[in-house]
């Protein structure tokens, strides 16, 4: 089979209505398949301004599998190694990071990607 990919890519500036946690996601369905993961990587940053301060933030970059029996388990990007992983209903890759207080400046510019193959 081929390979495949899932990415997620985020480049936001705004101001944070509330300290919280922003999610973008990237999701296949997969319907109980055996797969193949070859890498997950990150790349990007959070910056937060709150008057002349600026402080730099990291986002976490994870990989959620689905399983066909309802459990699911996670990985933390980066992933350098193939995994072979059996009964997969589906794949979700996160970006997560925290933005606030509220009124808060912030640029995110983030992204992450997950190779994967069906076997």
């Amino acid at each position: 089979m081929a390979r495949e990919w899932l990415n997620v890519f985020v480049d936001q500036t705004a101001n944070s209505p509330a300290s919280q946690w922003v999610d973008a996601q990237d999701a296949v369905q997969l319907g109980n398949k055996a797969i193949r993961i070859f890498e997950t990587d990150r790349s990007g940053s959070v910056i937060m301004t709150n008057g002349n301060i600026s402080s730099y933030g990291d986002s976490e970059v994870y990989l959620k599998i689905n399983f066909a029996s309802g459990a699911s388990r996670f990985l933390s990007a980066p992933l350098h190694y193939p995994v072979e992983v059996l009964g997969v209903a589906s794949l979700e890759l996160h970006i997560l990071f925290l933005v606030g207080p509220a009124g808060t400046p912030y640029r995110a510019l983030v992204n992450g990607h997950c190779v994967y193959e069906v076997l």
